[in-house]
């Protein structure tokens, strides 16, 4: 079955980062260049700055930045060093 993001995102919202997480991936996974993940990758980036996972959150930020260079998303990430 096909991974929705809203459901994602409602666990996002109620802090279930780890039940979160996997669902975010399979919806990357389901589309790499939509803009579903686009946005499943900028949670992600913010549920790993919550978890304070740095290499995770450094991880998805370049995918980000690799697979959606123009993303608007992108300026609103927290700067990562």
């Amino acid at each position: 079955p096909r991974q929705d993001i809203q459901e994602a995102l409602d666990l996002f919202d109620l802090k279930e980062y780890q039940k979160a997480i996997p669902m975010f991936e399979a919806v990357i996974e389901q589309g790499p260049l939509k803009n579903t993940a686009e946005v499943a990758r900028a949670m992600l980036i913010l549920i790993y700055e919550e978890l304070k996972d740095l290499p995770r959150q450094r991880d998805q930020y370049q995918a980000l930045k690799r697979d959606f260079p123009q993303s608007e998303l992108l300026r609103s990430m927290p700067e990562i060093k």
